[in-house]
């Protein structure tokens, strides 16, 4: 489970509010210049009956019902409500919640995982097509609630993105021996530096490197010995769409291929599960 970004333009002023009939318009603006990929764009369907644009306009709480899904007291029915893991926010009378749909985990000082050059231009793409309005930016969870995204905050947010980028989410806790197999970090041959795990069972482990996304695999029962150097395999997996992985050698260069009691080669490779990404106030 991780934590995902939330965002939504509030609005003042009913001269001010998005159309009903410019939400269509104005969310094609957005994904054809951000990126349609960067966002949760559904289509809805006979089991999922909502289908929403990259931003929608938020309605009120329909009834009793729905605001019992929501954790919502039942007073608020009628009322724009922005739910978060913290105090909701209420919409006054003259205010227009504009929700939009990000594909990508929070980014901040504190948790550093998420896509901040798209959370980043899209706040900023808001702002030019929302004079009026304000971009609040948080997360579904953990008690990261929204905050307003001012200029100030988002240069902030910037700086530390520049100086720090995800290392402290990456890296937290990193100590170069894989949890499960206690196999030890090959060192990436192109950027030289260890790589990160990435799950695994009981006899392999799954790496890869955060400076240039190659992936590597350790197998065997016996555990590698730490700071490895990892090597490009010359096998290829059969499907022709699987990048290279490295195998791992048994010393600081490339030597032979370790092997345990039953003869498993530490060096094997295999393709690697597709990795799952997806994106409080």
């Amino acid at each position: 489970m991780g934590v995902d970004a939330k965002m939504f333009v509030r609005i003042r002023g009913r001269d001010n509010w998005l159309r009903k009939e410019d939400e269509l318009s104005t969310s094609y603006d957005l994904s054809s210049t951000i990126g349609c990929d960067k966002f949760l764009i559904t289509k809805g369907s006979e089991f999922k009956r909502s289908q929403h644009h990259d931003l929608e306009i938020m309605q009120p709480i329909k009834d009793d019902s729905d605001a019992s899904d929501r954790g919502l007291d039942r007073s608020l029915v009628g009322r724009v409500v922005w739910t978060q893991d913290g105090d909701p926010i209420i919409a006054d009378s003259d205010e227009q919640f504009i929700r939009v749909h990000l594909s990508t985990r929070y980014y901040g000082e504190e948790y550093a995982r998420g896509d901040w050059p798209t959370i980043r231009l899209v706040s900023e793409w808001l702002d030019m097509r929302f004079p009026k309005g304000e971009v609040w930016y948080g997360g579904d969870s953990s008690g990261i609630c929204a905050e307003n995204l001012t200029s100030a905050r988002r240069d902030e947010i910037n700086r530390f993105f520049l100086r720090e980028g995800r290392k402290s989410y990456t890296r937290y806790g990193d100590n170069g021996t894989h949890g499960v197999t206690g196999h030890g970090a090959p060192t990436c041959p192109i950027c030289e530096v260890r790589t990160l795990g990435s799950g695994g069972s009981k006899d392999k482990a799954f790496w890869y490197c955060d400076g240039c996304g190659r992936k590597a695999v350790t197998s065997g029962l016996a555990a590698p010995p730490p700071g490895g150097i990892a090597t490009l395999s010359r096998r290829r997996s059969r499907n022709r769409r699987s990048p290279r992985h490295w195998s791992l050698a048994s010393g600081p260069a490339p030597g032979p291929p370790q092997t345990d009691a039953a003869g498993a080669r530490s060096d094997q490779t295999m393709p690697l599960p597709r990795r799952q990404s997806r994106g409080c106030q």
